[in-house]
């Protein structure tokens, strides 16, 4: 049984990171933005340590926070190193700030 779920966890991150380099070698989205979605991909697939981080880029992205805002957090994702604990965690606090700023976080 578990063997089968990481082989299903594996195949999904494939899948995954196969449209986004479609979208990449299409250009849909540049190559900050691939990496950006390549990196939040690995750590949303492999870290458990950060499940408020999915939560948090799932508010961000159902919110309708300024202009602004929205481009600091896309500069702040696109620079970070998700390797470094610490810089997610500021990430998560960040969006969690504006969200609560705008009145849309609860």
């Amino acid at each position: 049984m578990m063997r089968r779920e990481q082989e299903r966890k594996q195949t999904l991150y494939k899948e995954t990171a196969g449209v986004v380099m479609s979208w990449f070698n299409k250009s849909k989205i540049n190559a900050e933005e691939m990496k950006l979605l390549l990196n939040l991909l690995e750590e949303i697939m492999t870290n458990k340590h950060f499940p408020q981080l999915t939560k948090s880029l799932r508010e961000w992205q159902n919110s309708a926070i300024d202009q602004g805002a929205e481009e600091i957090i896309m500069a702040t994702l696109m620079a970070a190193d998700f390797k470094k604990p610490e810089e997610i965690v500021s990430i998560i606090v960040m969006i969690d700030d504006f969200l609560a700023e705008s009145g849309e976080y609860t």
